[in-house]
């Protein structure tokens, strides 16, 4: 899915470059958007709505982010709690 609008929140770009994720909003919803550069799509990752700040992990697999009302939250890349 492709986001229809970006939001304010700020765009992370992976520590291998390879992977940006920005705040959107689209037909998923509204939240962090992950979109590798080799592919067109681009996905909502579950758990962050509302979400702000975003930053890589060192390692690359999470997104580190600020959530209205519940401070900072970890998420796997690939969403989940």
């Amino acid at each position: 899915m492709t986001p229809s609008t970006l939001t304010e929140g700020g765009l992370a770009v992976s520590p291998d470059g390879q992977t940006v994720v920005f705040a959107a909003r689209g037909p998923e919803g509204a939240g962090l958007y992950c979109r590798r550069l080799d592919e067109y799509e681009s996905h909502l990752i579950r758990g962050t709505e509302g979400a702000a700040n975003a930053f890589f992990s060192p390692s690359g697999d999470s997104i580190v982010f600020t959530a209205i009302g519940k401070g900072m939250r970890k998420v796997p890349l690939r969403g989940g709690p």
